[in-house]
């Protein structure tokens, strides 16, 4: 199966969070933007709005990496949680 991703459209992603989920231990990454990407597998077009950070070297897709469980708002956040995710830079 061959994938072909094109960003339609950037959109600011203030106070966005991805969460990381890997052996049981939790972290947020700040989600730098959302794109609006379309793809085109085996001839099919579909479009899907994508959070993307920064891994240290490059803007990338957070819903690519294996320990990816969602995004949330900073808002959404309750005083009990915080302590739950350890942010990363």
């Amino acid at each position: 199966m061959s994938n072909k991703h094109n960003i339609l459209q950037i959109m600011p992603a203030d106070g966005w969070f991805a969460i990381q989920n890997s052996d049981d231990d939790e972290s947020l990454d700040a989600v730098v933007c959302f794109a609006l990407v379309e793809t085109l597998t085996d001839g099919v077009v579909t479009r899907s709005v994508r959070p993307m950070t920064w891994n240290g070297d490059e803007v990338g897709y957070a819903d690519e990496e294996d320990s990816f469980d969602g995004v949330i708002r900073s808002d959404e956040i309750t005083d009990g949680e915080a302590g739950q995710y350890a942010q990363e830079d």
